[in-house]
């Protein structure tokens, strides 16, 4: 019986632990993520769109509200987007396997900057070397890693893409006749 209250206590002890480590880690994350001016990044101004056009799974990123990521891409048409000169962080440069994105903006609800940052791989299980370099880069920028949710093979994916016509209305000289008498209509 005494050896059963022993291994309660140590077992409460144990969680009482856990929790504490748990609310340290979380103020770490609140302190990095939630601040109450954006530090200056230098971003890369000249990331190659081109390059960077396709599909893309966000490997690690900033913590997200939710758990549950779909399997199906999401695409983004990014024709006349400032993004490519305003978010990307670093990209790998020789063969644009691996991107960092990164943003800081702020939300009201909270009255403060929320930064996010996303690791982007070219596949699901990309080569160690590119993340460990992708690490090093970040750790020497002054970013805790250590806050990042690996989603591995788990990552969401999307595509970033260009139009290659036009979605707006073109001037009447351009557009075909339908349903209008003449030599191209009925």
């Amino acid at each position: 019986m005494c050896a059963y209250k022993v291994y309660m206590v140590l077992m409460v002890l144990g969680l009482g632990v856990l929790i504490v480590e748990a609310y340290e880690a979380s103020d770490v994350v609140n302190a990095t993520l939630y601040v109450d001016q954006c530090p200056y990044i230098q971003m890369e101004e000249n990331a190659p769109k081109h390059r960077l056009l396709g599909v893309w799974y966000a490997y690690a990123t900033t913590p997200l509200p939710f758990q549950q990521y779909q399997r199906r891409c999401a695409s983004y048409n990014v024709r006349n987007s400032p993004y490519f000169k305003t978010n990307i962080l670093y990209y790998d440069k020789k063969n644009a396997q691996v991107v960092v994105t990164y943003s800081c903006k702020y939300n009201q609800a909270i009255q403060k900057y929320v930064r996010t940052l996303r690791i982007l791989t070219r596949t699901r299980t990309p080569d160690s070397e590119l993340i460990v370099d992708t690490n090093e880069y970040l750790i020497s920028r002054g970013f805790n890693v250590r806050i990042l949710t690996w989603l591995r093979a788990n990552a969401f994916c999307f595509e970033w893409y260009e139009l290659r016509f036009e979605t707006e209305r073109q001037p009447m000289s351009y557009q075909a006749p339908f349903n209008m008498l003449g030599p191209l209509g009925r």
